[in-house]
């Protein structure tokens, strides 16, 4: 007998049901293959990448770039690069051979941000670091990496540095500066936790003699940490001129947050010109203490103990430098 086809309209459009057995094999299928990328992600070889980054970024910036022992990624939140052996050569009209040379660079990475062309590194660890750093009058920089020297490619955002030992070199001859400075960290038997970095640096500050020595804790904090500020001490002389401050600092790239007391000395307040880029008058000798902080542009000196020779002073000063001429003003009281 001849089948007879249904009326109803509902029952002509319902598809024919998929086996239960091939929907277990489509979701198997999908399990094998994210099983697959999963297991590619984190064993794959990639040591072997390492002369085609080096052939990359050497053509892209110009200069001789290569990690020279291994490359290592540790996928996670966030993702933990590891570059055992890195050079990067500054350009040829730098007076320093190389921008960078460490036995070892780590660091974590961000993934998200890369989506927009960010790159966000929140912790950077360099073991035995060599940096040279210049900058010309023409404003040509060697830590600028694209071609044009237009610094819109150049350093990632960083947001804090750990540094077993090393050396940066910074020269500037329009502001003629030519600093050569040393990083070490303490021995743990004799750190005064949490200050257990040391460092020390001279040469030249816009023309002047200087030599700067210090502590402050291990991680360099270059973007402000919720977990807080770092510790930080500092002594520094320019000639007859001398600085010691101790206090704390919540973000080195501004010195946001920068709190603490200082004690500054010297033969003549005219000699720290060239040091703050301010106009002082010529004074006799002079001994000043007191409190310090910064907010923006701006550095508040409070609990002001002024000495001039016989004279004595006391008040506040406000210093504002958000504008190409700082500004000083604040009130002293003559005590006699």
């Amino acid at each position: 007998m001849p089948s007879v086809a249904s009326s109803d309209p509902a029952v002509r459009a319902r598809p024919s049901p998929v086996p239960q057995r091939n929907r277990w094999l489509v979701a198997g299928g999908l399990g094998l293959l994210l099983l697959a990328l999963t297991l590619l992600v984190f064993f794959f070889p990639w040591d072997s990448l390492r002369g085609p980054i080096n052939r990359y970024v050497t053509e892209k910036t110009g200069r001789h770039f290569a990690i020279t022992r291994q490359l290592d990624v540790h996928w996670g939140n966030p993702t933990r690069v590891t570059l055992d052996g890195v050079e990067m050569a500054n350009p040829p009209w730098a007076r320093d051979r190389y921008l960078l040379l460490a036995q070892r660079v780590e660091f974590t990475l961000r993934l998200w941000p890369l989506l927009s062309g960010r790159i966000v590194l929140p912790q950077v660890s360099l073991q035995q670091p060599v940096l040279g750093l210049q900058q010309m009058p023409d404003g040509r920089r060697s830590w600028a990496l694209d071609l044009q020297q237009s610094g819109q490619h150049g350093w990632p955002t960083v947001g804090a540095l750990v540094v077993d030992s090393g050396v940066v070199n910074y020269f500037s001859p329009g502001q003629q500066i030519d600093l050569h400075s040393e990083l070490a960290l303490v021995p743990e038997a004799a750190a005064q936790l949490p200050l257990t970095l040391s460092f020390k640096a001279q040469g030249q500050w816009h023309g002047a003699p200087l030599q700067v020595a210090g502590r402050s804790g291990g991680v360099l904090q270059f973007n402000a940490d919720p977990s807080g500020p770092f510790p930080l001490e500092l002594d520094a002389r320019s000639g007859a001129t001398r600085l010691q401050a101790s206090g704390q600092v919540l973000q080195l790239s501004s010195l946001e947050g920068m709190a603490g007391r200082f004690e500054l000395q010297g033969k003549s307040l005219s000699d720290i010109d060239r040091l703050l880029g301010t106009s002082w008058p010529d004074s006799p000798p002079y001994r000043l203490s007191g409190q310090l902080d910064k907010q923006g542009a701006v550095w508040n000196f409070s609990q002001l103990q002024a000495a001039f020779g016989r004279s004595t002073l006391q008040g506040a000063l406000r210093l504002d430098r958000s504008k190409p001429l700082a500004l000083l003003t604040g009130r002293l009281t003559l005590e006699r």
